[in-house]
C-alpha cells in the first residue's frame, strides 16, 4: 500500500550534501559533507525529512515546531517526553514521525534514507518554485500481534530497500478513469482479505463506475 506523507526541508548545523544559497534561492550538493555554514555567511546546511502519521513510540524521532526532536517516553494520557526534557502533547496532533531523512546521524540510528533520485528531484522542484510538499511511500503489512494461533492484529511499516532507503512517488490529485478502475479494484481485494463483507463481483464495480464516474 502507498501512505502520503509530508515532506519538510529545515535547517541544520550537522554536516550535510544539501545547501540553500540565499543570493540564488537554489541547492547544490557538496563534494564531501561540510557542516551547515562552512561556506558563507549567506549559504544555510539544510535536511530533508519525510514525516507520517504513523504511531509514535519510545525512541522515535519527531518533527515538533521545525524542530527534530528524539522521544524518550510517553505517557498514558498521551504526553511526550523527550531528550531535551520538554513534554509534548501528543493528542495535538502537533508533531509527526519521522520516518526517512538526509540526517546521517538519523540514519545510523536506525531512521531511514531518502534516495538520491528523490532529492535530485525536489532540489529540481524547489528551484523553480515548486517545492513538493506531500508525496506516497510504500508501506508492507506485518504481523503485530497474534491473538490467538489463526488471528492476529497488523501492522504497516514503510516498505524499504537494501540500501535502506524508502520508495517514493508522486502524490497525484487526479486520476484518469482507467486509474480510478484499479484503484477501486484494489480496495475490492483489500476488502476481501481484510474484513468478513467479501469482495463485489467485477460486473457490480463496473456498472458503479460507469454509473458514477
Amino acid at each position: 500500500m502507498k501512505k502520503k506523507c509530508q515532506v519538510v526541508m529545515l535547517s541544520t548545523e550537522k554536516a550535510t550534501n544539501l545547501f540553500e544559497d540565499h543570493s540564488r534561492y537554489s541547492h547544490s550538493f557538496g563534494i564531501k559533507p561540510q557542516t551547515g555554514n562552512s561556506i558563507n555567511s549567506i549559504v544555510r546546511g539544510k535536511q530533508l525529512y519525510i514525516l507520517s502519521d504513523d504511531e509514535i513510540k519510545k525512541d522515535d524521532y519527531i518533527c515538533y515546531d521545525d524542530s527534530i526532536i528524539q522521544v524518550s517516553s510517553i505517557t498514558e494520557s498521551g504526553y511526550i517526553k523527550t531528550n531535551e526534557l520538554r513534554w509534548i502533547d501528543l493528542l495535538k496532533k502537533s508533531c509527526k514521525k519521522v520516518i526517512a531523512t538526509t540526517d546521517s546521524e538519523l540514519n545510523k540510528d536506525s531512521v531511514a534514507k531518502i534516495p538520491l533520485s528523490f532529492i535530485e528531484k525536489y532540489i529540481s522542484e524547489y528551484n523553480k518554485e515548486i517545492p513538493i510538499i506531500d508525496v506516497l511511500v510504500d508501506y508492507i503489512e506485518e504481523v503485530d500481534k497474534w491473538l490467538t494461533d489463526s488471528f492476529a492484529t497488523y501492522k504497516y511499516i514503510p516498505k524499504l530497500r537494501s540500501d535502506n532507503t524508502v520508495i517514493i512517488h508522486k502524490y497525484k490529485t487526479s486520476f484518469t478513469l482507467e486509474e480510478m478502475r484499479v484503484k477501486i479494484y484494489e480496495f475490492n481485494k483489500w476488502r476481501k482479505e481484510h474484513t468478513d463483507l467479501g469482495m463485489y463481483e467485477a460486473e457490480e464495480i463496473s456498472n458503479w463506475i460507469d454509473s458514477n464516474i
